[in-house]
């Protein structure tokens, strides 16, 4: 069954709308659904639904709600990727499969590393990105849509960080303590973790200067195996880690 996003003031006690355009064309254009057929629904923010359409034409789907639950597909803690911008194009993976695996929001970060950047063209191209996120919540049946926030200097990645219950710092320069044995030995069974932050450097890793500031802050590296891996790869492997070790 196909899912959609919808806003709450849009949900009322018994029936819904559905009135963005990409998505009522694809309900009638693509997906050819009738009068009858049911869909999923969810607010982006607690709940989501199961209706049956009752009405439908080029701007408005309208749906008879038949079911309402709390939405159970959201991770307990709330994950936020700071990730290195990375060269033109492998942002799109980044979000893609992060979405799918179950981080909260991505923070393109500028660091001394970065090669690519957003630049003047940064709202279409976040609007674009926050595209790509949601399209992977509807494939992978997230209660949320995961937001792309705008791009962040390190400096303003470092003041915002602090906010954070547990801050996951994956560092290539690091041999000896993994996350795994890091994440047991931090005794975060005796800690209330709501909210956690992963830091992915771009393309050539952080730089000296950086892994000294975050290391100045009490922030510890870890390592994530024997090999060194790609900046797309990074987070996705340390988001499935550490949800691995504290969510299962």
């Amino acid at each position: 069954m196909n899912r959609f996003f919808v806003s709450p003031k849009n949900i009322g006690d018994k029936c819904l709308i559905i009135d963005k355009k990409d998505d009522v064309n694809h309900i009638n254009k693509v997906l050819r659904l009738k009068v009858g057929d049911d869909i999923e629904v969810a607010d982006g923010i607690k709940w989501e639904y199961i209706a049956e359409i009752i009405s439908l034409n080029k701007d408005i789907v309208e749906g008879k709600i038949v079911d309402k639950n709390a939405c159970a597909k959201e991770p307990d803690i709330d994950f936020t990727l700071f990730q290195g911008i990375p060269k033109k194009g492998k942002m799109d993976l980044i979000i893609q499969k992060n979405v799918e695996i179950g981080i909260k929001g991505i923070v393109p970060v500028k660091m001394d590393r970065s090669i690519g950047k957003l630049g003047e063209k940064s709202d279409k191209k976040r609007a674009r990105y926050n595209g790509i996120s949601e399209s992977a919540a509807k494939q992978c049946k997230r209660g949320i849509i995961p937001e792309i926030s705008p791009e962040m200097t390190f400096d303003e990645m470092m003041n915002h960080i602090t906010d954070f219950d547990l801050i996951i710092f994956p560092y290539e320069g690091e041999e000896n303590l993994t996350i795994k044995k890091y994440l047991q030995n931090e005794n975060l069974s005796d800690k209330k973790i709501e909210k956690a932050a992963i830091m992915i450097g771009p393309e050539g890793g952080f730089s000296k200067n950086e892994v000294r500031k975050i290391e100045e802050c009490g922030i510890r590296p870890v390592s994530l195996g024997k090999t060194i891996l790609r900046t797309e790869t990074a987070g996705m492997v340390a988001l499935s880690m550490t949800m691995y070790e504290l969510e299962m």
